[in-house]
């Protein structure tokens, strides 16, 4: 049977205690050694792997036993069952409950990361999701760049939650050309010209850790439909919505109404107003793009203005398809709460001992998904300790 024995050092004649079935502590990001006397053929492991791996480091041959030493890094706050069981049949042969600490100064970091490293965790983590591709992680690596390299981002959480945020958000789907079938017959859709009739569906949704455009660029929603800007000769700017309501917008992004009672936004597929159509300004879209989706005429305004580039946005929306001003406005967003995060922000959920991947979706999208993107949270969590330089 196995036993789950305190550490000793590897040459040391002291006895090693049992600690089976006690309860033992350690604190975030440091490493709890202990022994396992009995342990050839079993697996030994926490019962949940976020918390960490338990690595065999020797056996020490005894006069009636043999002990295998185990170190095992602690890489979240919580209670985990670390236990021995045989891999025949799963029975749990022997355990201990480890306690573990929160531990500020464990995420506190403001070094870089070793890139080979970040991608081998990469694909370890991920080689069995179906949102993974490969390919992406170099994109994955150029947005850890621009993390590591902005000097206002010193909390290894902070970068694991926006690196999640990333994966989940610029998810984008993969398609497949199918023949179109008779709904009577089942039998292949002919074209004018002869040819057979396709249609695209979507077959996965995969990673792009890239700024992307929104799917179906927001159609159906108020923003979906071009409005018109026209610079104003003293750096503001005027827009007409394809309803003919007008705005002014200063140079501190800020919107205020021309037309009467004039309201943001346009039915989707509406006909052109007059005024739309004689304005003199640059048709211009607002679909969600970046790594966080910035949406409407307005936020761009404003975004831009946070984030040192002026009317920039919106003069020249496609400029938030660009990583570095795509990571600026996460970045942004996420520290202070402006924006897209409604009041929420990184002090929030991650400071001192407080962790909360899951309640940090509301910086983003509210409770969507919000267990999902926490458990990548914390799977980037655990690359990003195992890539320190």
């Amino acid at each position: 049977m196995a036993n789950f024995v305190e550490y000793r050092a590897h040459n040391s004649r002291d006895s090693s205690p049992s600690i089976s079935q006690s309860i033992q502590a350690v604190a975030v990001g440091k490493t709890f050694q202990f022994g396992v006397f009995g342990a050839s053929g079993l697996s030994i492991a926490p019962n949940d792997p976020t918390y960490g791996e338990a690595i065999p480091q020797r056996a020490v041959p005894g006069s009636t036993n043999n002990i295998t030493w185990f170190d095992l890094l602690a890489l979240r706050a919580g209670n985990v069952m670390v236990e021995a069981r045989n891999p025949g049949d799963s029975a749990v042969w022997d355990y201990f409950q480890l306690t573990v600490t929160a531990n500020p100064a464990f995420y506190l970091y403001a070094g870089h990361f070793d890139m080979a490293n970040f991608e081998a965790s990469m694909r370890s983590e991920l080689a069995r999701d179906p949102r993974f591709d490969a390919t992406k992680i170099g994109s994955a690596q150029n947005l850890l760049t621009l993390i590591q390299s902005d000097p206002l981002i010193v909390d290894i959480r902070w970068m694991a939650y926006m690196l999640a945020t990333a994966f989940w958000e610029t998810t984008y789907p993969r398609f497949q050309e199918i023949p179109v079938l008779d709904r009577r017959t089942h039998t292949p859709v002919l074209n004018p010209d002869g040819t057979v009739a396709t249609k695209k569906i979507i077959v996965s949704w995969k990673m792009t850790m890239e700024p992307i455009e929104e799917y179906l660029f927001g159609a159906g929603r108020g923003y979906h439909m071009p409005v018109k800007v026209l610079p104003l000769p003293d750096g503001s700017a005027r827009i007409t919505e394809n309803d003919g309501d007008q705005f002014t917008v200063s140079l501190e992004g800020k919107a205020v109404g021309i037309t009467r009672r004039a309201k943001m936004g346009s039915p989707d597929g509406g006909a052109s107003a007059n005024a739309y159509l004689i304005d003199p300004g640059t048709p211009l879209t607002y679909f969600g793009r970046g790594y966080v989706q910035l949406t409407w005429w307005v936020h761009y305004a404003s975004a831009g203005v946070a984030i040192g580039r002026g009317l920039d946005l919106l003069l020249h929306p496609e400029l938030v398809e660009q990583p570095a001003t795509a990571y600026a406005l996460m970045s942004h967003g996420m520290r202070t709460g402006d924006g897209f995060a409604n009041g929420h922000k990184f002090v929030q959920y991650f400071s001192g001992n407080t962790t909360n991947y899951k309640g940090a979706r509301a910086m983003v999208n509210g409770v969507n998904h919000d267990a999902e993107i926490a458990d990548y949270a914390r799977m980037f969590e655990r690359c990003l300790v195992a890539s320190k330089l």
